[in-house]
């Protein structure tokens, strides 16, 4: 999993929670940092916060889309603003859900355990092809 957000203590408290779960957490502080990351590090999903330095969201997810190698990672956004105007912009762009910050941990568990899951099951897919 890879989330691009600016926030050490919501980054901090995500990758406790997830990792309960089982689920590492790469972290990128900054817009481009988290679309180089994409690149670099396989993820099932990224939690992609809006308003960040260094490309905010709706930059960083239209990049995102834009490319082969990242168009089909789900992304997940999130933010403090409550705009339907931005969420339309974003779902249209690709974005696989839209939250609004402070983030409830059941909405966004509930966005992120399909996927979860998903990776999982092509993992044990993979592991008995090659057994």
């Amino acid at each position: 999993m890879l989330c691009v957000d600016d926030d050490p203590d919501f980054a901090a408290t995500l990758k406790l929670r997830l990792q309960q779960h089982g689920v590492d957490v790469l972290h990128a502080f900054a817009g481009m940092a988290g679309y180089r990351s994409a690149f670099t590090h396989e993820a099932q999903a990224i939690i992609l916060d809006q308003e960040m330095p260094d490309g905010n969201g709706e930059y960083i997810l239209r990049r995102l889309k834009e490319s082969p190698v990242t168009e089909d990672i789900p992304v997940i956004v999130l933010t403090g603003r409550r705009d339907q105007a931005l969420a339309r912009r974003m779902y249209n762009l690709g974005a696989a859900r839209f939250l609004t910050k402070p983030v409830d941990w059941d909405d966004l568990w509930a966005a992120l355990q399909p996927l979860v899951q998903r990776e999982r099951e092509l993992s044990s897919l993979s592991q008995a092809a090659l057994n």
